[in-house]
């Protein structure tokens, strides 16, 4: 079987979605499913690697990363190359030119095709750019959800989001998952002993991601501040990439609070230092307003670091393996979870051991594989039971 993944950016900047991809990409490879991904780049950021035996083809940068248009016309090209040998067109997130000029390849080709909306219909999401997003919601949006083979949803909260709009598609859940094997690779390799982690200072909590306006790291900030005054000793690192330019705001926030020493911005880090960050960290706090499912979380779990997450984040099992706390996306919830954990080291380890095994049971890259090439197969029995061919 041959699988047509559709992506809008393979740049690391961009989030969970192609890290999600590379992961069900690579270990569908171990099942005998072949892959290739279609997508764009965008400018500054760099690329996440896929594995050897997953087929990359990059169609340049978007001219307009919002909406994921292209520069050049060689998207439209390679998809239609793509899909002419494809068995199945697999579409990541929503709202975007390449997921659209896929749907529309398929069905010029006579493919299946499935739908990942990765959290983009959850209702913060459509309340951001609402009268474009109506717009392409009655125009094409929907057409192409109801005429999917099936819906890929991340969560139980997603699929019901999903249900909820009316969507007719078959939808199954199947959560993201990690490839242990490559996370424990980079940790085991480290860091250079002469490398100082641009001046993290430890003890600390973490937080890496995008600074995005959902992500609300200010909500974290403002909670560091309380923590502070509890913990003399704990400081606080922020990775990720800026795309806003919202650190300039939040460092003089931090300056007036006298606490620039403790906290540390790194700006964008590589796979081996992202690692090692979080098995080194004491906490990794994720504050979002919303998520399809943070792979950012799990790869810090699947490091045995407990992790202080936002009920928008969508992973209660998180408490069900009291492998950490899920609070409210508010400061005083945070910060009071957050001191919590730092004081009792016996809490602290148990959940450092219930972290890695929730991710062992419940969140591997494997699994996930298994699951998709489940429902690879369903699609196409059901597209050929409904008289329908490659054409």
């Amino acid at each position: 079987m041959k699988v047509l993944q559709v992506l809008l950016s393979a740049g690391t900047g961009y989030g969970g979605p192609p890290a999600m991809v590379r992961e069900l990409a690579g270990a569908l490879a171990d099942l005998g499913v072949e892959s290739s991904v279609v997508t764009l780049s965008h400018r500054g950021s760099a690329n996440v690697q896929f594995p050897d035996d997953v087929t990359l083809r990059i169609c340049g940068n978007a001219a307009e990363p919002k909406v994921g248009l292209p520069e050049t016309g060689s998207l439209l090209r390679i998809l239609f190359q793509e899909t002419k040998s494809a068995d199945l067109v697999h579409l990541h997130d929503m709202w975007h030119f390449p997921q659209l000029a896929g749907a529309i390849a398929s069905r010029l080709r006579n493919r299946p095709y499935i739908v990942s909306p990765h959290g983009a219909l959850e209702p913060w999401c459509l309340r951001q750019h609402r009268v474009l997003k109506v717009i392409a919601w009655e125009s094409y949006q929907r057409s192409i959800l109801n005429e999917a083979q099936w819906v890929h949803t991340l969560t139980l909260r997603e699929q019901k989001t999903v249900q909820d709009l009316g969507v007719r598609s078959p939808i199954s859940v199947i959560p993201s998952g990690v490839n242990l094997r490559s996370i424990d690779g980079f940790r085991r390799i480290g860091l250079p002993e002469n490398d100082e982690r641009g001046g993290v200072k430890q003890p600390f909590v973490l937080y890496l991601g995008r600074l995005d306006p959902k992500k609300q790291v200010d909500v974290l900030l403002d909670a560091f501040v309380r923590v502070a005054m509890e913990n003399r000793e704990i400081s606080l690192t922020v990775a990720g990439s800026d795309p806003y330019g919202s650190w300039a705001s939040m460092s003089k926030r931090i300056r007036q609070t006298g606490l620039s020493d403790r906290v540390c911005y790194l700006g964008y880090v590589d796979e081996l230092m992202k690692f090692d960050l979080m098995s080194s960290a004491e906490l990794f706090i994720q504050p979002s307003r919303t998520e399809g499912l943070s792979m950012a979380v799990l790869e810090a779990m699947a490091c045995g670091t407990p992790v202080i997450v936002s009920s928008g984040c969508n992973i209660p099992e998180v408490e069900e393996f009291r492998a950490g706390f899920v609070v409210p996306d508010k400061a005083p919830d945070f910060s009071h979870a957050i001191v919590q954990v730092l004081q009792d080291d016996a809490l602290r380890n148990l959940m450092k051991q219930n972290a890695r095994r929730l991710i062992e049971e419940r969140f591997t890259a494997r699994a996930m594989a298994i699951a998709m090439k489940s429902v690879y197969e369903e699609s196409l029995v059901s597209y050929k039971r409904a008289g329908r061919t490659a054409g």
